[in-house]
């Protein structure tokens, strides 16, 4: 066990000017004493450091002390496991997936990785679903998807409605409504389309939402584009689609969830709801993946920087919640964080969504060639 001691600059004048004088400080050494004792253990155990605030003086004496407290905890774990070798540490896969994430030294480089994945579907229908209790993210994470591939904010999803107040929360999406996606082309620098077209939905909710029916109905390929199914889905309808062609079909299906309602939690209705869905969707063979949207929502050093979201404890607790309530695959959570309220694009928040984006496109492709019996 150690003790990280931080705030030492506020004991002493002197060492605020001067870290360095803090090993001379007797109020720092009475300090190291008083804290050993508390939490009885010895005062070689005690690592006192002086934390960044906003000064940019005396960096190298508190890198000394930072790194000398990271160092001493890296002895004394080396320490314990060559005593202990039947120990083994677990990998941490969930930090892990921040290594994963897609990189890119420039906007040529990011176009280059656009196109490389994009330009596949020119020419192919690929047909994604967003499923996901009443105000998850939805139509915000559709119009986050085309910001970050055309480098710019748009709302075209988003606009189709206004925003219910949490008094009044009811879905405001009536439509089953596809969206095409864009991308730049490299060659010409116009916007170019693509065969990718990402479905909006109502949301599940109490009353008068969407149904587990009627995302069965979609993934088959009988609802059309812009199908009114807030009012339920009849296979006597017109424009029902009795025989639908295997690219009227859905190739992945993205659960959507925000931080916010998952640490609240779910009423029984809509967990049974999710769950249903989830279970019919497997059924029907059907990929999957998790967006866990609005993570700035729920961590206050989020909201000014996307770098530490896998470190991130509530973020980390809302992916924990998912797998305990829903059994979702740590692997299949994505957190993403949507283009709501911001007046531009970023490079972090558009890594994210892209390596969310990019693993729908491997699963639905992966899906379509098995669909056409090509694996």
């Amino acid at each position: 066990m150690v003790v990280i001691a931080t705030k030492f600059d506020k004991l002493c004048p002197k060492i605020s000017e001067n870290v360095a004088h803090l090993f001379k400080s007797p109020k720092a050494k009475k300090a190291v004493d008083a804290i050993a004792g508390f939490h009885g253990v010895n005062k070689n155990q005690v690592l006192p450091v002086v934390n960044y605030t906003d000064e940019e003086e005396g960096l190298d004496a508190k890198d000394q002390l930072a790194l000398k407290a990271l160092n001493r905890i890296y002895q004394l774990i080396e320490g314990y496991l060559t005593h202990h070798p039947d120990i083994k540490f677990v990998p941490d896969g969930w930090k892990d997936r921040e290594d994963a994430l897609p990189v890119w030294k420039d906007d040529v480089e990011k176009g280059n990785q656009l196109s490389e994945k994009l330009t596949p579907f020119d020419d192919r229908n690929l047909r994604i679903l967003l499923v996901g209790p009443v105000d998850s993210g939805k139509s915000s994470f559709i119009d986050s998807v085309q910001s970050a591939l055309r480098s710019k904010i748009t709302a075209d999803a988003s606009i189709r409605f206004a925003r219910t107040t949490p008094e009044n929360l009811s879905s405001t999406t009536e439509k089953f409504k596809l969206f095409p996606v864009d991308y730049v082309d490299n060659d010409t620098g116009l916007l170019r389309r693509s065969g990718i077209r990402l479905g909006d939905t109502p949301g599940f909710q109490e009353q008068d939402g969407i149904k587990e029916d009627h995302v069965k109905f979609i993934i088959s390929g009988n609802v059309p584009d812009c199908y009114k199914i807030i009012n339920g889905i009849q296979d006597t309808q017109d424009d029902f689609q009795r025989n639908p062609l295997p690219g009227d079909k859905i190739h992945c299906v993205c659960f959507v969830f925000d931080c916010e309602k998952v640490q609240k939690g779910f009423t029984e209705s809509i967990k049974t709801s999710m769950k249903r869905l989830q279970q019919m969707i497997v059924e029907q063979g059907c990929p999957h993946i998790v967006l866990l949207t609005k993570c700035d929502k729920v961590s206050n050093s989020l909201k000014t920087g996307r770098r530490r979201i896998f470190d991130d404890g509530n973020v980390r607790g809302c992916k924990d919640r998912l797998m305990t309530e829903f059994y979702f695959k740590q692997q299949q959570i994505y957190p993403i964080i949507n283009y709501d309220d911001q007046n531009d694009v970023d490079k972090h928040t558009d890594r994210l969504i892209l390596a969310a984006f990019f693993k729908i496109l491997e699963l639905g492709k992966n899906h379509m060639e098995r669909a056409d019996g090509q694996v």
